[in-house]
């Protein structure tokens, strides 16, 4: 059966030079959160699709240490609210092992996912449940079986999302995404929180109309780099 919709968000290179990919597949009814698995010479190793009857999708996935891997997105089917943070963890055979949602009674997604120091993770995107108007970065620091260990509400005068996150040495992690200051157009930003769940320095970078950074890489100056769109 041919999907009647379907797309890919992100996708990683494993130690083996296997690629695993996520993003959502729709054969019938709603759409769920799909992962794929191919070689080197694009042949695909195994597919998976996971969800219920409410729309689900992979936003980001990462490595787990012991090799298998973690996606991420958001849940229509399962959780607190109308949508909530989703992570699920496979096989490098692509069984499932297990799966946590993150929410409130608002939308929550989860855009990105780091692996933490220690095994854990680092997820990444926003809440629209912690304003009353606005959506509010959200970042959420799991174990290494994605129980809850802590979170932190990046909150801005107006919308704020995270689209990428870079766990760091000392456990920490580094999140930049978009933010909307509300003054004739938008800004990337770029915030570290530390391994308690603290925040210890927060950058924008401000544009007429839009801009926003996608994803961003540490420097070997101990400097970062981010990427995204700008259009003035």
């Amino acid at each position: 059966m041919k999907p009647v919709g379907h797309g890919l968000k992100t996708w990683l290179q494993s130690k083996a030079g296997n690629y695993v990919a996520t993003g959502r597949s729709r054969y019938s009814g709603t759409p769920d959160l799909w992962m794929v698995k191919f070689n080197d010479a694009g042949d695909t190793v195994w597919t998976r699709s996971f969800g219920g009857t409410g729309w689900d999708k992979g936003w980001a996935i990462t490595p787990a240490f012991d090799g298998g891997y973690v996606a991420c997105g958001y849940t229509a089917s399962f959780g607190a609210g109308s949508y909530d943070m989703w992570m699920i963890k496979v096989s490098q055979d692509g069984d499932s092992l297990w799966s946590r949602t993150f929410g409130y009674g608002g939308r929550e997604e989860a855009r990105a996912i780091a692996l933490a120091p220690d095994g854990g993770f680092f997820l990444g995107g926003y809440s629209s449940s912690l304003s009353e108007t606005y959506d509010d970065a959200w970042i959420v620091r799991t174990d290494s079986m994605g129980n809850y260990m802590w979170d932190i509400d990046l909150a801005g005068e107006f919308q704020l999302v995270v689209f990428d996150l870079l766990a760091t040495d000392d456990g920490g992690v580094i999140a930049c995404g978009h933010d909307d200051p509300g003054s004739g157009g938008t800004a990337m930003f770029m915030a570290k929180v530390d391994s308690s769940g603290d925040s210890v320095w927060a950058e924008h970078w401000f544009q007429e109309h839009v801009s926003r950074a996608n994803a961003f890489i540490a420097l070997p100056d101990g400097g970062y780099a981010a990427a995204g769109l700008p259009v003035g």
